[in-house]
């Protein structure tokens, strides 16, 4: 982010006054500005004009500069502050010994009073550093009374007993060239709502699919970090699997359009033979898009019928979509090249981990 925040060529696009307003940020001694102190420095540097104080305060928050979430409807009302503010009262959090080896995660309002420095971040803050963690998809908040959050990155490492899957599943898996760590911790706190007996871990969580209040799937969901896989698992009715699987991948995609130049290939198994190398997902595609019916294993010296595969995972409507997105991502990609570094692809999102 600092990187981006110090590109010459963004700022020589940039007015004079906007380039002066960056500067008095930058170098203001409080972790805090209101909103209306931005607009009064803003007419101080002679622009006057809503709809360009809003279009800087937005280039700003998008290079990292500083942070406003005006159109947030919980952290729209604090104003316009530095990311250092945020990044070193979570980095407190994160380096808790307490939280990483007792809590496993799980804090508490009374926990930050002992945690965070009562000077920079007093009471009546805390609310908001919470918040900015569940914007930056970093915790969640457990049922519970009074009110615990739950830091996903610091859950136990060991993989619960509890995770088995029985009977038939439906499995797709996700392959990485780097695999972030953050992915799989952004993705339990996305899906925090339906965790299945509150059974998560480190590197990976079991969800439920329910409707009227009956559990018509349970799904586990695991990163290799060391293989750079993650997998899925889907146990259950038949008739809603392929929905729930849709359901997880569309979380997925939000989470990896996030992180510019990441490669990922999608893979599913050979159906009855778990043990044979997967499929590459985007290949049926293509050659269902080129009015292949089968598609042939010569090392088990068998056919299978290509749309009747492909109906476990989506409808044929969705799959030609999803078809046409991948390809559009992957000539974007080709054409930018993913050595290239412009601001667009780093300064996109403003998370943290």
């Amino acid at each position: 982010m600092q990187e981006v925040g110090n590109l010459k060529e963004v700022y020589d696009l940039l007015p004079l006054t906007w380039f002066e307003v960056k500067q008095q940020l930058e170098s203001m001694t409080e972790d805090f500005i209101s909103y209306e102190d931005y607009i009064c420095i803003c007419y101080k540097t002679k622009i006057s004009q809503q709809q360009d104080r809003e279009q800087l305060i937005d280039l700003l928050h998008r290079l990292g500069l500083v942070l406003n979430f005006r159109d947030h409807s919980i952290l729209k009302y604090t104003n316009v502050l530095k990311p250092n503010w945020v990044t070193e009262g979570i980095y407190a959090l994160l380096s808790d010994e307490n939280l990483k080896t007792k809590t496993k995660g799980i804090f508490t309002h009374a926990d930050l009073i002992c945690i965070l420095n009562q000077e920079r971040y007093p009471t009546e803050r805390h609310g908001y550093l919470i918040g900015l963690m569940k914007e930056f998809e970093l915790c969640f908040a457990l049922e519970s009374t009074p009110p615990q959050f739950l830091i996903a990155g610091l859950l136990p490492k060991d993989q619960p007993d509890e995770t088995e899957l029985h009977d038939e599943t439906l499995e797709f898996q996700y392959h990485y060239k780097v695999l972030p760590e953050s992915i799989i911790s952004r993705f339990i706190v996305n899906t925090h709502e339906k965790i299945h007996n509150q059974i998560y871990w480190r590197s990976g969580v079991m969800l439920q699919y329910q409707e009227n209040n009956e559990i018509y799937n349970i799904a586990r969901i695991k990163a290799d970090p060391e293989d750079k896989k993650i997998f899925i698992t889907i146990s259950g009715r038949q008739e809603t699997r392929r929905s729930f699987l849709g359901i997880l991948r569309d979380v997925f995609q939000k989470i990896h359009k996030s992180l510019p130049n990441l490669e990922i290939t999608e893979w599913v198994p050979v159906p009855n033979y778990p043990n044979h190398p997967p499929l590459d997902y985007q290949e049926l595609l293509g050659l269902e898009a080129m009015r292949e019916s089968t598609i042939t294993i010569g090392k088990l010296k068998l056919k299978f019928n290509l749309r009747q595969l492909l109906d476990g995972y989506e409808s044929k409507e969705e799959r030609q979509k999803q078809f046409s997105i991948h390809n559009q991502y992957n000539t974007t990609y080709h054409q930018y090249g993913k050595g290239d570094n412009f601001a667009g692809d780093e300064v996109e999102g403003n998370k943290i981990g």
